[in-house]
């Protein structure tokens, strides 16, 4: 089962090694965002609540262009045994690829 949520992807940063234990290299891929997800107070009224932080992102998806995207989240275990959400798929919303902006831009120009 997964969870779907609205957040904005500001950048992907990667981290390659070699495991110290196993041998066997890896690499992970963690996606700085920004969730903004509505409240409702103790009187029924609506605010937006702003959270800022990392989430694991799926090899496939590590050369994602920052943007705003609905994010398909499923939950894993980690090496440590704790459960973490990991992003497994990507639907933009409103997002402009940076080849078309740069286009846009030099024939304006």
């Amino acid at each position: 089962m997964s969870n779907t949520q609205k957040l904005t992807i500001i950048a992907i940063n990667s981290r390659n090694g070699v495991s110290a234990k196993t041998g066997r290299p890896y690499s992970m891929h963690e996606a700085q965002c920004i969730l903004t997800e509505e409240v409702v107070d103790a009187n029924g009224a609506t605010a937006a609540q702003v959270k800022v932080g990392r989430v694991n992102v799926a090899d496939e998806l590590k050369d994602t262009t920052p943007g705003d995207y609905l994010a398909d989240c499923k939950l894993f275990v980690s090496r440590d045994g704790e459960l973490v959400a990991r992003i497994v798929g990507l639907k933009a919303l409103n997002v402009r690829p940076a080849a078309n902006a740069q286009k846009a831009q030099a024939a304006a120009s």
